[in-house]
């Protein structure tokens, strides 16, 4: 997976019960969770531009591989990214197919395969499941706002 930072735009610290707007705070924009079919190398450019980034709201976070020693992008299952031709889905945000710059601006190397919906109604549903046999989180009433004591851990156990 691949997220861009400046996705997520909440600046303080929640002290209270999350509620719906604040997670429409955090994702203010109607980004779309996509899932893309592209080539190791293409993930491997777009892993080092989301890098060059840095300090800007296009830096970008990867999930599923990592930098070796070298500067390679090294997938989990141990496939060198910078020079495999080899397919590989990833889920990211709609907007890294348009922003000015970005490896994965449509083009012939990205093949959308689709979308599970908007970031702000997904991490909703999460929470929701997440947190549905909390105390604070009756599963009767889904629209009862989560506390952050929820969030911080008292929720279950992975």
């Amino acid at each position: 997976g691949l997220v861009n930072v400046g996705l997520i735009r909440i600046d303080d610290l929640l002290h209270h019960i999350v509620t719906e707007y604040d997670v429409i705070r955090m994702f203010p924009f109607a980004n779309v969770i996509v899932v893309l079919k592209v080539k190791g190398r293409l993930l491997a450019k777009t892993f080092n531009w989301g890098l060059a980034n840095r300090g800007s709201g296009m830096f970008s976070i990867a999930c599923g591989a990592r930098q070796n020693p070298a500067g390679k992008w090294v997938a989990d299952d141990g496939t060198v990214l910078d020079s495999s031709d080899r397919q590989f889905l990833i889920a990211t945000n709609s907007y890294l197919l348009k922003a000015p710059g970005s490896p994965l601006h449509k083009g012939p190397q990205v093949t959308v395969v689709g979308d599970v919906g908007f970031y702000a109604q997904n991490f909703i549903k999460y929470l929701r499941g997440a947190y549905a046999s909390s105390p604070s989180v009756p599963a009767k009433d889904l629209r009862h706002p989560l506390s952050a004591a929820d969030l911080r851990g008292s929720g279950p156990k992975a």
